[in-house]
């Protein structure tokens, strides 16, 4: 059957005070999980890139918030056990605490998220409701873009792709 849509703002910073009760959550489940795995050792490793804003952003994923259990992580590991990777470089799922602890992986934590019943989605990008680009590591994950910056770039992308589809198109009517 048909399944729901889900998607996530990727460009929408958590207010300060949420920023820092997450990052205290975060690091509570850390450690909880390495002590579990018998890795207590590598605590203040995690501790460290959970403190980190250059490996570690959060941000509002959406309206659509039941509980402060639904966070989702999209990364840079794709080769993390259990990551699915989305676009190139751009994974989500993994283990979290595994992923932080990659000195070379920057996460983007999203607490929330945008939900479409079947069909809604593909009915709105239809009717031009949305505009639908390719997703690439560096439009995901800039950390030093602005809103704008990130918007512009991703339009950027739906105006050459829409200009080349009109150009293959011209071509097939001559």
């Amino acid at each position: 059957g048909r399944r729901d849509s889900v998607g996530y703002v990727m460009n929408d910073k958590l207010p300060k005070e949420e920023d820092l009760r997450a990052r205290r959550m975060l690091r509570e489940f850390g450690d909880s999980s390495l002590s579990e795995r018998g890795q207590d050792s590598r605590q203040a490793n995690l501790t460290e890139a959970i403190q980190r804003a250059d490996r570690l952003w959060l941000g509002c994923g959406g309206p659509v918030r039941d509980v402060w259990d639904t966070w989702t992580h999209v990364h840079s590991c794709t080769t993390v056990e259990g990551s699915v990777e989305i676009a190139p470089r751009v994974a989500i799922d993994g283990d979290i605490v595994e992923i932080l602890l990659h000195e070379r992986c920057f996460v983007k934590l999203l607490y929330g998220s945008s939900v479409w019943a079947p069909g809604q989605l593909d009915a709105e990008v239809k009717r031009g409701t949305w505009l639908v680009a390719n997703s690439s590591a560096s439009l995901v994950f800039d950390r030093d873009a602005q809103r704008e910056h990130a918007w512009d770039q991703a339009l950027s992308a739906v105006r050459e792709r829409l200009a080349a589809e009109q150009l293959a198109g011209g071509d097939e009517e001559e």
